[in-house]
């Protein structure tokens, strides 16, 4: 199964995309058959944009494409972030799976096949699952002997946070302070912090007396999303019931906190 992953709900784009092998196919120009790719073949992206997901996004789902060799007509699952994280990231995101999913965004065409307005017929519907960035990060810890926590920053010296045990959700979604998740953590152990606030949240408990060994395990990467977890974690979600994916907004817009307060 060709799967496409894609991960906007922070400062980074996370990208990951798991291509199957394939039969090889005859070059249109010359006649002669072009090499198939052997087994499944994996490959992650995770890059810095800011708050430029718009122009950044659709150039990095193409140029990873590129590189598999893998035409868009081939994709059969589109995974997405659903956040917490960026309203805007996340709606970007969001948009652009839902465009892939329908075959709208590459072909102008909707899933019946019928012709969309300058498109041509031919689009293929694809499934689309919803995955939090949080499940993401913490699904490659799955096994570890403990709890794993995904810690993201928000804003306004706030984090978004959640605990896992064996990959599943152990309680909510949070956005939360630092000093409150520590606190709410202080005697859950094993445990193991990921995240791109991960390492503040280590000192922290360091800070407040807790000892540093087995005991208490921190990922030092600081990477704010794993796209490579988000994909696999949504693998397992294929048995579920369809669903459209929403946003996961854990706070207020700016835009609400501007006009109505917090």
């Amino acid at each position: 199964m060709n799967t496409l992953a894609i991960d906007t709900a922070t400062t980074a784009v996370g990208l990951c995309l798991d291509s199957d092998s394939e039969i090889p196919r005859p070059d249109t120009g010359s006649g002669t058959p072009r090499p198939g790719r052997e087994g499944s073949h994996r490959r992650s992206v995770i890059f810095q944009i800011g708050l430029q997901h718009s122009e950044r996004l659709m150039p990095a789902v193409r140029l990873l494409l590129q590189e598999a060799d893998l035409p868009v007509e081939d994709l059969d699952l589109i995974i997405c972030s659903t956040g917490p994280g960026s309203f805007t990231g996340i709606r970007i995101g969001l948009a652009t799976a839902k465009g892939l999913a329908d075959g709208g965004v590459w072909r102008g065409v909707r899933p019946s096949g019928q012709r969309a307005a300058g498109g041509t017929p031919g689009g293929t519907s694809r499934r689309l699952i919803g995955v939090s960035t949080l499940d993401g990060l913490a699904y490659r810890y799955r096994r570890f002997p403990g709890l794993v926590a995904a810690v993201n920053p928000s804003l306004r010296k706030k984090y978004y946070a959640a605990v896992y045990r064996a990959g599943n959700l152990d309680g909510n979604y949070l956005e939360t302070t630092l000093p409150d998740l520590c606190a709410a953590l202080e005697t859950r152990r094993p445990l193991l912090l990921t995240g791109a606030a991960a390492r503040e949240l280590y000192e922290l408990m360091l800070s407040e007396g807790t000892d540093a060994g087995p005991e208490l395990v921190l990922d030092a990467s600081g990477q704010p999303t794993d796209p490579a977890g988000l994909l696999a974690c949504g693998l397992t979600r294929l048995g579920e019931a369809e669903t459209e994916p929403v946003p996961l907004y854990l706070r207020k817009s700016e835009a609400e906190i501007t006009f109505f307060g917090e």
